[in-house]
């Protein structure tokens, strides 16, 4: 994942808490309720509500906590597809890592 203050990019992106409730809007599936443990793909447009929280677990070494009413569209990056990496923009909202 591209986190907006640097370029560095991720091949696996899982969630591994979720508090309150979060969504995955996923190709045609919209709002896709996020649990613990699934895997994040590219293209997945990830919100939270209101009051909620997401944790996210990049690599298995780096965390990124999603807080509420924060959005993220995973996609692709420059050569990506090829490499299996993931990119992301934040389209609004707070996100600690």
């Amino acid at each position: 994942v591209l986190l907006t203050r640097g370029k560095e990019e991720y091949r696996n992106i899982r969630v591994t808490e979720v508090s309150g409730e979060a969504f995955i809007k996923r190709g045609e599936i919209d709002d896709l309720q996020v649990m613990a443990n699934m895997n994040l793909q590219s293209g997945d447009e990830v919100y939270t509500g209101k009051n909620s929280k997401l944790t996210l677990l990049l690599d298995d070494d780096k965390y990124v906590v999603m807080d509420a009413n924060t959005k993220l569209l995973l996609c692709h990056r420059n050569g990506g597809r090829q490499q299996n990496k993931t990119g992301s923009g934040i389209r609004c909202g707070v996100f600690r890592y």
